[in-house]
């Protein structure tokens, strides 16, 4: 099934990928500063998740903290241009044979974009798409998934 699956995509994207901050090939002083720039209740969600998993429920659904500020809701995330979706776009590294993507806005408060620009640095065959003024909600404007759907299927940047 992958066999004839892999023949007819032209590759695979990630959206806003989540980032682990205590990756062991992160470096440490990229990761922290990244960490350092959640808001204070996303950086104790994220330590409860990391050093006990099993309270990560609990955590995300009792009302004495705060919770993650996505679960809540907050439009504290959206960054000016997600609240009027009029994103710029500015592509990334092009000329991959299968297109492999990562999609980031540069104002994402929920994801670091200095992580994901490491990462698309460290590996070579990831064409990375960065957004201008885009936060976490972008792919909801019109032309952001446009653009995304004619990434994938017909291997545009």
């Amino acid at each position: 099934m992958n066999r004839l699956l892999n023949c007819k995509l032209a590759g695979a994207t990630l959206i806003v990928p989540v980032v682990n901050y205590w990756w062991p090939r992160l470096p440490s002083n990229l990761s922290q500063q990244a960490f350092s720039k959640q808001f204070l209740r996303d950086q104790w969600s994220l330590r409860v998740a990391h050093h006990s998993p099993s309270l990560t429920y609990w955590w995300n659904t009792q009302k004495w903290f705060p919770s993650l500020t996505v679960i809540a809701h907050s439009p504290d995330i959206l960054s000016h241009q997600d609240r009027e979706l009029e994103p710029i776009f500015i592509a990334g590294r092009a000329g991959v044979e299968k297109m492999k993507g990562i999609w980031q806005g540069d104002e994402d408060i929920l994801m670091p974009v200095t992580l994901q620009r490491y990462i698309a640095q460290q590996l070579p065959w990831i064409n990375y798409h960065e957004l201008t003024g885009a936060s976490h909600m972008f792919p909801y404007a019109d032309v952001n998934s446009d653009a995304i759907i004619k990434a994938l299927l017909l291997g545009q940047s």
